[in-house]
């Protein structure tokens, strides 16, 4: 019996001692793994700043690696190493660590930005129209260049869709009014003209500065959408101004050889009809 009670009091002595011990040592076990994140993130820093000097590509990479894998943590790191890596077409992994960025709010819009900047000019117009999308609303609302490429990528050229290419179109020229950006209200003309809306087309081409004078675009523009709504006067006053400032211009040329071609085409069948009577 005696014996027992000695056992556990020596169990009990031994286990209070390890506690005593743990206790003393999670402090110091904190400490160091403090430590050793703060060397971490600095070792990690040394290798972000290696990276934004480094000229050679496969270095600056090198060290981006280095420093996401000591400190993924660190935004800004990890923004500029996903756009490294989409720059040296290792899409996959570089688009993997942007959209995991893009969970955190403050980089949201940026790198929705940074990837319809990317689609944009590899011309996926898709993908482009789908993250400049996402930029957000507020964002949007001041970025002329978002604003721009959206009409670019919902017109003609692109998913031809012209009702929110003309919003995109006159949301960017509000932006840039006091600048003169003209050239917009153009591409509104344009998108009005392929959706068989030719007094609106009219309309903007109108407000759209030298169309009567010197603006070669335009002026073509102008003269299709009158042939369109077959305003047969106003084309005609139209082609005489047009050939006497461009006077060689093939456009117009194949445009007269075409109408004088349908006139012919349409006294035959005037002719056909005549004889048959």
């Amino acid at each position: 019996m005696f014996v027992e009670v000695m056992t556990v009091n020596k169990i009990r002595i031994f286990t209070l001692a390890s506690l005593g011990l743990l206790l003393v040592a999670l402090p110091l076990m904190d400490s160091h793994a403090k430590t050793y994140d703060k060397q971490k993130r600095k070792l990690a820093s040394k290798y972000y700043h290696k990276a934004l000097i480094e000229s050679n590509s496969n270095r600056k990479t090198m060290y981006l690696r280095e420093s996401y894998k000591l400190n993924p943590k660190d935004r800004q790191v990890a923004y500029l190493y996903g756009k490294t890596l989409i720059g040296q077409k290792n899409y996959r992994e570089g688009k993997d660590i942007l959209l995991k960025l893009s969970k955190k709010r403050s980089f949201r819009s940026k790198v929705y930005l940074f990837l319809g900047d990317h689609y944009f000019q590899s011309k996926n117009m898709v993908e482009a129209n789908f993250y400049y999308k996402r930029v957000s609303k507020k964002k949007k609302k001041k970025d002329y260049l978002v604003n721009y490429r959206l009409g670019l990528i919902n017109g003609q050229n692109g998913l031809k869709n012209y009702k929110k290419s003309n919003r995109y179109y006159l949301t960017a020229y509000k932006l840039r009014q006091l600048k003169g950006d003209h050239d917009i209200l153009l591409k509104v003309a344009e998108n009005y003209y392929f959706m068989g809306k030719y007094k609106s087309s009219i309309k903007y081409l109108n407000t759209y500065p030298h169309t009567n004078k010197n603006d070669q675009k335009a002026f073509r523009l102008l003269i299709l959408n009158h042939l369109k709504q077959k305003d047969e006067k106003i084309v005609v006053k139209k082609i005489r101004t047009y050939r006497r400032i461009w006077p060689n211009d093939r456009w117009m040329q194949e445009i007269i050889w075409q109408r004088k071609k349908k006139k012919t085409s349409q006294m035959s069948k005037d002719i056909l009809k005549t004889d048959s009577k």
